[in-house]
C-alpha cells in the first residue's frame, strides 16, 4: 500500500497525468483496502500470499532451454480439474555471420483464381514476387507454381542468375486470371519439386491465396496431411492471406502444420515486407521443426496448446503439439491446458514432457524432469490450502492471454459464420468464468487493459452487423480476421 501512495504522489506531481489515470489508481486504491472486508462479507476467497512458482527446467548440449511452470500445485477433490503448464522454449544466440549464410530455397505458389483480378491483388503479388527474387543470390534457389482451378509450375527449381531474374519477371507477366482455387493442387506441386537433398540449404514454401479451396483437396485435416509432409523434406510452409475472402482458420492451420507462420493482409501495399520477412527468417532458422510430445498421466487430458496443433497419439494417453520452428535466440511460449481428475484424494502424475526438434538435419530431444509434473488433490475443507497455491503471475497471464486469446479464436469463428447470438455469448461466457476465477481464487485478474479489451471486441462487434446488408459481409470477415490474428497473438509469445 505504501508503495502504491508513493507511486500516485509521484503521478500526480506530473504535469502529463491524466485524469483518467487519476480515477484508476485512486479506484484500485480503494479496491485494494476494501477487499478483505469482501471476503469476509462472502464477496469471494479471502485473497491469500500466491504460492511458489512449480517450475520444472531442463537444458540440453546445444543450449536450448525447455522450462514449465505449473499454474498450481493443489486442487481440490470434486473440481472441475482445469491445470495449467506454462512452457518456454528458448534457443541459443549464435551470431550471425557471412560464413553462416545458407543457400535458401524459397517456392512460392500464388493464388491466380477469378477472385485475384480484384483490387489489383494480383499486380500486387507480382511485384512483391519480384522484390523477393531481387533480393536472392546466385547460390539461391527459386520456384514460382501459380494454380487456379489446377495448379502449374512457372518456373522449376532454379539457380537466381541474372538471366534467370529475367525469365521469372516474364513467367510472372504471364500470368493471367483462372477460375476456381485449388490449393492442393499448388501445394503438392510444390511437395514435388523438393525431391532432391535439401542438405545445407534453408527450404521455405510461402502461399500467397485470397479465397477458400473449393476445388481438389478441401478436407482441412487432410490438407493439413500435406502441410505438414514438407518436414520430410526440410521445409516449411508459411501462408499469407490476402483480402477478406479467404479462410483465415485453414491458412493459419496450414502454416502451423508446415511449421511456418501466418499472416493476413485486407491492403496488400505491404505484402512485399512480408515476403521479406519470410526470407529474413530462413537465415535465422535454428530448428527447421519441432513438437512436444507428452505421455498423459492417467485419466489426464489435453483440451489447449496455445491453439497449436494436437495430435493424438496411436497410443492412448499420447498427445503431439506442433510447435514449428525455432529461431537463433528466440524464446517460444504458450499455455497447456489440461484437465485432471479429482474424484480420489492425492498425487496425480500429469505425465512427461519431451520436445524434439530438427537443427543442422539432425535431430534432438529435451525432457522436463517429472518429479514436480503433479498436483496434489486435497479435501474440499482445505480449499484455503489450494488457492494458496496458485502462482498468481501465471494464472493472471493465463487469463489476461491465453484464455482471452481462446475466446477470441471463438468469437472469430462465429463472426465469420454470422452468428450474432453466438459471438455475443462468446464474450459474456469469458466475462462470467473470468469473474468465478476471481471470487474463487481471490486474485484480481481483469485488469483496465483487458476490461478495455473487451469493450472494444464488443463494439466491433456491433459494427460488424451494422449498415446494410451488402457491407456487413465485409465487415464481419474484417472483424473474424482481427479477432482470428489477435488470438494467435494472445496466446503465443515469440
Amino acid at each position: 500500500m505504501t508503495r502504491l501512495r508513493i507511486r500516485l504522489s509521484h503521478m500526480v506531481r506530473s504535469p502529463r497525468v491524466t485524469l483518467w489515470t487519476f480515477v484508476v489508481l485512486v479506484v484500485a486504491t480503494v479496491t485494494a483496502i476494501l477487499a478483505p472486508q469482501l471476503a469476509r462479507s462472502g464477496g469471494g476467497i479471502q485473497p491469500v500470499p500466491g504460492g511458489s512458482p512449480i517450475m520444472i527446467s531442463n537444458q540440453d548440449t546445444n543450449g536450448l532451454q525447455l522450462v514449465g511452470t505449473l499454474s498450481q500445485s493443489k486442487l481440490v477433490q470434486g473440481s472441475n480439474g482445469v491445470l495449467y503448464l506454462d512452457l518456454s522454449i528458448t534457443s541459443p544466440m549464435t551470431v550471425p555471420t557471412t560464413a553462416m549464410y545458407q543457400p535458401s530455397d524459397i517456392i512460392v505458389v500464388l493464388d491466380r483464381s477469378g477472385s485475384m483480378a480484384a483490387e489489383n491483388k494480383l499486380p500486387y503479388a507480382k511485384e512483391a514476387v519480384r522484390s523477393v527474387v531481387g533480393q536472392l543470390q546466385v547460390a539461391d534457389r527459386f520456384a514460382l507454381v501459380t494454380f487456379a482451378s489446377h495448379a502449374t509450375v512457372n518456373t522449376a527449381l532454379t539457380h537466381v542468375s541474372a538471366a534467370m531474374r529475367e525469365q521469372i519477371a516474364a513467367q510472372l507477366d504471364s500470368i493471367r486470371p483462372g477460375e476456381a482455387t485449388n490449393i492442393s493442387d499448388g501445394l503438392l506441386k510444390a511437395r514435388d519439386l523438393l525431391a532432391d537433398s535439401a542438405s545445407g540449404r534453408s527450404r521455405r514454401i510461402i502461399l500467397l491465396s485470397d479465397g477458400e479451396t473449393n476445388r481438389g483437396i478441401v478436407d482441412p485435416q487432410e490438407l493439413g496431411k500435406i502441410a505438414a509432409s514438407f518436414g520430410q523434406y526440410g521445409a516449411v510452409l508459411s501462408t499469407i492471406g490476402m483480402g477478406l475472402g479467404f479462410n483465415e482458420t485453414l491458412m493459419a492451420s496450414l502454416s502451423d502444420y508446415g511449421m511456418g507462420h501466418y499472416a493476413y493482409l485486407e491492403h496488400l501495399a505491404a505484402l512485399g515486407d512480408i515476403l521479406q520477412k519470410n526470407l529474413q527468417d530462413a537465415q535465422q532458422v535454428y530448428a527447421s521443426a519441432s513438437n512436444v510430445d507428452m505421455t498423459l498421466g492417467d485419466g489426464v487430458t489435453i483440451r489447449d496448446a496455445g491453439g497449436y496443433p494436437i495430435d493424438l497419439g496411436t497410443q492412448p494417453g499420447t498427445a503431439r503439439i506442433l510447435t514449428g520452428r525455432l529461431l537463433h535466440g528466440a524464446k517460444k511460449r504458450f499455455v497447456v491446458t489440461l484437465q485432471v481428475p479429482t474424484t480420489h484424494i492425492g498425487n496425480v502424475q500429469l505425465g512427461a514432457v519431451t520436445l524434439h526438434y530438427t537443427t543442422g538435419g539432425h535431430s534432438s530431444s529435451i525432457v522436463l524432469p517429472t518429479d514436480n509434473l503433479q498436483v496434489a488433490i486435497l479435501e474440499p475443507e482445505r480449499q484455503e490450502e489450494a488457492v494458496a497455491s496458485i502462482d498468481q503471475e501465471i494464472y493472471r497471464q493465463v487469463w489476461e492471454r491465453n484464455n482471452l486469446g481462446r475466446m477470441q479464436k471463438a468469437l472469430s469463428h462465429w463472426l465469420r459464420h454470422g452468428d450474432r447470438k453466438k459471438a455475443e455469448e462468446a464474450i459474456a461466457t469469458y466475462r462470467d468464468e473470468l469473474q468465478q476465477a476471481e471470487a474463487a481464487s481471490g486474485i484480481a485478474l481483469s485488469s483496465p487493459e483487458t476490461s478495455q479489451k473487451l469493450s472494444t471486441m464488443e463494439q466491433d462487434l456491433r459494427q460488424a452487423f451494422t449498415g446494410p446488408a451488402s457491407q456487413q459481409e465485409s465487415q464481419r470477415n474484417r472483424a473474424a480476421k482481427d479477432q482470428h490474428q489477435q488470438s494467435l497473438q494472445q496466446q503465443r509469445t515469440y
